[in-house]
């Protein structure tokens, strides 16, 4: 999909000119009217908003396409973001970036003890293993086995989603290292003036 083509304006068109093809077309096929044509309507809006934001306008014009944002990039700032709302919630005014930071530091330790907990379950599991068999070699399946088994799936499961974390809460740690926190400076009282006694002659 051509984006130019989408709004019928040229490579060179002003944002003012883009604007005007829009709401030209936005105007005939809008859902809300008769004839209206909703994927139309979507295409039309997804090729305004590339070309009226400078930065993906030129990215655009570069590669003829648009990247999607670095997943890994927006999870961290998703987490910068969940930490700054566990300092808010706790009706913090002042110091904001340092309790985050803190906030983030500790996260980061249970995550970390959480997933040496982890590993060692699973060592225990997998020694497990070899404590029931089936006798006389039948064909009966190892239930016992199939329990671990599904323990041991879980516990891989779990780990990759900590170890996850993991990488989100050190990405976050590097993140705020870019912010501070702007502290009101308390007023300073007026300086009193010293009240002389009557001169001695």
């Amino acid at each position: 999909m051509n984006y130019y083509e989408v709004l019928g304006v040229s490579r060179n068109s002003t944002p003012e000119e883009i604007k005007k093809a829009y709401r030209r077309l936005a105007s005939a096929v809008h859902p809300d009217r008769e004839g209206g044509d909703p994927e139309q309507m979507s295409r039309i809006n997804k090729a305004y908003e590339c070309l009226m934001d400078e930065h993906r306008r030129e990215e655009y014009d570069r590669t003829g396409g648009e990247s999607n944002p670095n997943p890994i990039d927006f999870r961290i700032q998703q987490k910068v973001m969940e930490m700054f709302a566990i300092v808010l919630n706790s009706g913090a005014s002042n110091m904001i970036v340092e309790r985050a930071r803190q906030q983030t530091h500790e996260h980061l330790r249970q995550t970390k003890s959480l997933r040496f907990g982890i590993l060692q379950e699973k060592a225990k599991c997998e020694k497990l293993i070899k404590k029931v068999r089936v006798k006389n070699n039948n064909r009966q399946r190892n239930i016992f086995n199939m329990l671990i088994d599904q323990q041991l799936a879980k516990m891989a499961k779990d780990l990759a989603h900590v170890d996850d974390d993991i990488i989100l809460l050190n990405g976050a740690i590097e993140v705020l290292e870019n912010f501070e926190s702007i502290e009101e400076q308390p007023e300073q009282p007026a300086e009193q003036k010293r009240v002389r006694g009557p001169v001695k002659l």
